[in-house]
């Protein structure tokens, strides 16, 4: 397609991709169901049993909360976040790795709970070894660990 329309070919690649995703948005209007309540696809059953799971999953997320701006103003106006002295890039970089576990080790408990069927009992090992990691950590003293 190079030169059509007066565009190199490394433009319309750029060009059919926003094309396609503008048209997966706009179809994804009337694809996605809004909620279980509407979703054609479900069985009244299954209605059911999908919203009461969503009700006793958000009494544990903040699914609920309201967002209030006096909290973003607080986190801005905070001289903690303006006496930073390092640098954004060198900060920002220093993240990614434990991001990128964090990631690996979210899936992996995301597979392993759905395999398993019992997150509860992942959350609780995964709960513990963090507990004993901060323990241990806050035992480190003049670059010695000492542990019971």
């Amino acid at each position: 397609m190079d030169g059509v329309g007066g565009k190199p070919g490394w433009a319309w690649i750029f060009i059919l991709e926003g094309i396609f995703t503008v048209l997966c948005a706009i179809a994804s209007f009337w694809i996605l169901a809004d909620f279980p309540d509407s979703a054609k696809f479900l069985t009244e059953t299954e209605r059911v049993w999908v919203v009461r799971r969503l009700q006793s999953d958000s009494k544990f997320s903040a699914g609920g909360e309201i967002f209030k701006m006096k909290h973003v103003w607080d986190s801005l106006t905070d001289w903690k976040t303006w006496v930073a002295s390092f640098q954004a890039t060198a900060a920002n970089l220093l993240s990614v790795p434990v991001y990128a576990w964090a990631c690996l080790v979210t899936l992996a408990v995301g597979v392993l709970g759905d395999r398993i069927g019992h997150r509860g009992y992942i959350n609780l090992v995964l709960f513990g070894s963090g507990a004993y990691n901060l323990s241990a950590a806050l035992g480190i003293s003049d670059g010695k660990v000492y542990q019971a």
